[in-house]
């Protein structure tokens, strides 16, 4: 959804003291081996949402914040961040995680439909050793569909 271009173009509009909700958004990012079958058949996808036998592979580290309150937000995320394995296994997505602050002491709680991770798929799957380290970079524009997310996953 194009939440970020609705609000930068909104915020002319907001009286001196008025307020955007949502305040500001978080989002982490987390390696996964995430399932490719549903009922015994192999779905050939980019992404989808969590499912319960998607198994987190290192810890989750915040690659986006956003302070809508405060200034206009870039459309394209580039980024890169480190996250340590946690387990051995074969790397073939990531999970992102989001909540997002209402108001002072408000946020908002995951759902089947607000806020469900998504699961990416990686181009190509990597096998990772526990207690090392790797470098996540990913692009994309905000709004669009994970079909031009790009991310790459590289031992540190």
């Amino acid at each position: 959804e194009p939440e970020t271009e609705v609000l930068d173009h909104l915020r002319q509009f907001l009286k001196k003291k008025g307020k955007i909700i949502p305040q500001e958004c978080v989002s982490w990012i987390q390696l996964v081996k995430a399932q490719k079958s549903s009922y015994g058949l192999y779905l050939n996808y980019d992404s989808r949402t969590e499912r319960l036998n998607d198994k987190g592979l290192s810890n989750k580290v915040v690659f986006d914040e956003l302070a809508f309150q405060e200034k206009e937000e870039p459309l394209v995320i580039d980024t890169k961040v480190t996250v340590k394995a946690s387990n051995n296994g074969t790397v073939n997505a990531v999970r992102i995680t989001s909540k997002a602050k209402l108001s002072d002491n408000t946020y908002t709680k995951q759902s089947k439909f607000l806020f469900n991770p998504m699961i990416i798929y990686l181009k190509d799957p990597i096998n990772i050793k526990k207690g090392e380290k790797y470098n996540i970079h990913i692009k994309y524009k905000r709004g669009e569909d994970t079909l031009g997310t790009k991310i790459e996953v590289k031992e540190v």
